[in-house]
């Protein structure tokens, strides 16, 4: 949502004028999650009229500009822009992560730095890092 708007309810989906979330046939995470939620939530039917498929690079904006109120995305995209942030998360038994996994390629010509980068990913200060940035680290 924009920034310094008031924070609604998750129930407030109901009364948003506007929601948005990128094509779910693009194959975004985000949404396809979100457009799974509102049929899950069973008011897929009572949101159509208000929904906004935006192409992926446009969902922070259409929400900055006021086209939505609502906009679904990664969390880590949320953190790092400015003008926008997060109504909350989704509780555990909605909640989608994506997991990222890193692995060295058996015949990689960087092995060495591969495995350097992996041990950084995984240290403390890596993941403080990242979890400011909207990321769950395991």
């Amino acid at each position: 949502m924009r920034k310094g708007a008031v924070k609604p309810d998750i129930g407030a989906l109901l009364s948003a004028t506007a929601v948005a979330y990128k094509d779910p046939a693009v194959g975004d995470s985000s949404a396809i999650f979100a457009r799974d939620l509102l049929e899950r939530l069973g008011i897929a039917a009572e949101m159509k009229p208000r929904i906004r498929v935006v192409a992926p690079p446009e969902i922070i904006a259409t929400v900055v500009r006021g086209d939505a109120e609502i906009g679904f995305d990664q969390m880590s995209n949320v953190a790092i822009d400015p003008r926008v942030g997060p109504i909350r998360v989704l509780p555990n038994g909605i909640q989608h992560y994506t997991n990222y996994v890193g692995g060295i390629v058996a015949e990689s010509m960087q092995e060495e730095s591969a495995r350097a980068l992996i041990i950084f990913l995984r240290s403390s200060s890596s993941q403080a890092a990242m979890k400011q940035k909207g990321f769950e680290p395991l």
